[in-house]
């Protein structure tokens, strides 16, 4: 997949907030707690669960949050106890968006990424991006995740990746 379905990818990522730039997201959860409220939803999800232009359900965004917190659970199992910072809560977060619907409802998100990308071409004045197809898909969740971590230190940086591996190995989605 080029670099510039990636872009197409994380803005419409963007776009399921709300929101047209990840600063946005990044400074609502820059401040927000790390952890798990007693209700059990992360501090995280709570806020974003309140932005304004929301497009996924709250229901949806509560079982990415309860996904998350199980695979931080895994990696915490006698170990020494790591929380997710924001930006790479986001950076799961959109993974799990990402093989939520590669997974549950493959040729619908494939028809709703390339009507996104329509209109973005349209907005952007842009011609040399193609429709994406289901090849592409295959590789999407993985680049996602970088935009958030790369600026991470050690060992922040392999949490996002085995995170996301832990997906795969619970689910088979290929």
């Amino acid at each position: 997949m080029e670099i510039e379905k990636y872009l197409v990818l994380n803005k419409y990522l963007l776009s399921q907030f709300g929101v047209n730039d990840i600063k946005d997201l990044l400074d609502e959860l820059k401040n927000k707690n790390e952890g798990i409220d007693s209700d059990g939803s992360s501090y995280f999800v709570k806020s974003l669960i309140g932005l304004d232009g929301l497009q996924l359900s709250k229901d949806a965004l509560l079982e990415y949050d309860q996904n998350i917190q199980f695979y931080v659970k895994r990696i915490n199992f006698r170990r020494q106890q790591v929380s997710l910072k924001y930006f790479q809560y986001l950076a799961v977060l959109f993974a799990e968006i990402v093989l939520d619907n590669l997974k549950n409802k493959k040729s619908d998100f494939l028809i709703e990424l390339n009507t996104f990308l329509k209109g973005y071409k349209i907005s952007e004045e842009i011609e040399l991006i193609d429709d994406f197809e289901e090849e592409d898909l295959k590789k999407a969740c993985f680049l996602d995740g970088y935009w958030f971590w790369q600026d991470s230190d050690y060992p922040y940086k392999l949490l996002p990746v085995f995170l996301i591996t832990t997906y795969f190995l619970q689910t088979i989605l290929f």
